[in-house]
């Protein structure tokens, strides 16, 4: 039997998730600009720790890639149509493998582990296209109640899991209590909102599913170990949930 090493889940990871979903769910009751700020600044996150969590070689190449898609993407946000973007998510995202190329063609250092450096760039990329759902999912029915929902949630998730895993408990237990105490939160919160409670309990269901495998995976990634990688790691579980707020916003148009 191969060895395999330990699931790393640090309270580092735990802070990063809950201080970028407050981050967000400011954003989200604020403003337009506001959002896209709240999103510029958890892709900041994200991006400060991602190449340390893969154990990519030239990192900061990896860093200026996704910042920068993730400004060209906000800005398109906030000038585009009502979309928030969405229908130039493909090409920001597609400009932003291109740079990942491009990257790989200026590097100095012999290009070493190739295509695991663009494999995890990719990924990371993937990763805030579904964080960019956050924005598109505020235009709309019960948008912004559905995004707080989803953000809640993804708190409530991590909490859960990172209590299990301080405690020994087996991981697989974090995603059913997660999904009860969300869809719960969920449905106290749309009877003080007056909005439709399936959709709510549907988002907060949905949501532990997601950022759960996602922070399972990547939790026994390589420099999952170090501070810099449960950064990323919490911020990539938050952020990879932004397709289910849309989704469901999508749902009950």
């Amino acid at each position: 039997m191969p060895r395999t090493e330990p699931r790393v889940l640090t309270p580092v990871a735990t802070l990063s998730a809950l201080v970028v979903c407050a981050v967000l769910a400011l954003g989200a009751a604020a403003s337009e600009l506001s959002m896209a700020g709240a999103l510029l600044f958890a892709v900041l996150v994200l991006a400060l720790g991602w190449p340390h969590l893969l154990d990519l070689p030239s990192p900061r190449g990896v860093q200026l890639i996704l910042i920068g898609t993730a400004v060209v993407l906000a800005a398109i946000s906030e000038l585009g149509d009502d979309e928030r973007g969405l229908r130039w998510l493909p090409t920001v995202l597609g400009g932003g493998l291109i740079a990942a190329f491009l990257h790989q063609l200026v590097r100095q250092d012999g290009r070493a582990r190739l295509v695991a450096t663009l494999a995890g760039t990719c990924l990371g990329l993937g990763v805030l296209g579904s964080g960019a759902f956050f924005l598109s999912a505020l235009d709309e029915n019960m948008g912004e109640e559905l995004v707080l929902a989803c953000l809640a949630a993804s708190a409530i998730g991590m909490i859960v899991d990172w209590v299990l895993h301080r405690f020994g408990a087996t991981a697989e237990w974090a995603v059913p209590i997660s999904m009860v105490l969300s869809g719960g939160a969920a449905f106290v919160l749309a009877q003080s909102l007056d909005v439709t409670w399936s959709a709510m309990v549907l988002v907060a269901a949905g949501t532990p599913l997601v950022s759960h495998a996602v922070r399972r995976l990547l939790s026994f990634a390589v420099g999952a170990r170090g501070a810099a990688g449960q950064l990323a790691l919490g911020a990539a579980s938050v952020l990879a949930s932004g397709v289910v707020a849309y989704a469901v916003a999508w749902f009950y148009r």
